[in-house]
């Protein structure tokens, strides 16, 4: 089953000065709506490693903040489960804030472009066999200085063996 869904025009309840504490406050009005569909938890960075990567011109904040990626208008679909064992997905890109939270105070803001992608598929056999995997991409300028901007490139999931042995990935490149 494939059902395509178009956002354009969603509205969601703008947030005005909201304001955090140090150099990366938020001042400008964002709209922050997390009981939609749209609002997508992506949670804390890694610290950087192997696969983990941060600008240097990155402020200290985009490494220790609580990130959410929140769909404002676009396109995507969302596909299964219509087999049995099911194979899921969804795939949403549009125009998109990349917010960041350190416990409920907003400290940062961008908006631009973004992709977000993720699927899962059980092995049709019935046995424990299952893939999973997700995408995340942004790109946008600082809400409040249209000379900062954010450039995001994730890609994370892990597979699941029949015999139960488990492996995953990851990578994340963030350059501000």
């Amino acid at each position: 089953m494939i059902r395509t869904v178009v956002l354009a025009g969603l509205v969601t309840a703008a947030v005005g000065g909201v304001a955090g504490t140090g150099a990366f406050a938020v001042s400008a009005p964002v709209p922050i709506d997390p009981s939609s569909p749209l609002y997508i938890p992506i949670g804390a960075p890694p610290p950087p490693g192997p696969g983990v990567s941060f600008g240097s011109n990155c402020p200290a904040v985009a490494q220790t903040a609580f990130a959410v990626l929140e769909f404002v208008d676009g396109n995507g679909h969302v596909y299964g489960p219509s087999t049995n064992p099911p194979t899921n997905g969804a795939n949403v890109e549009g125009s998109a804030y990349w917010l960041g939270f350190e416990g409920n105070e907003l400290v940062y803001a961008y908006f631009g472009h973004a992709h977000a992608w993720f699927g899962q598929n059980v092995n049709p056999t019935g046995n424990a066999q299952q893939v999973f995997a997700q995408t995340v991409m942004f790109h946008g300028t600082s809400v409040d200085d249209s000379t900062q901007s954010l450039d995001v490139q994730a890609s994370f999931g892990g597979t699941q063996s029949a015999s139960g042995n488990q492996n995953g990935w990851g990578h994340l490149k963030v350059t501000c």
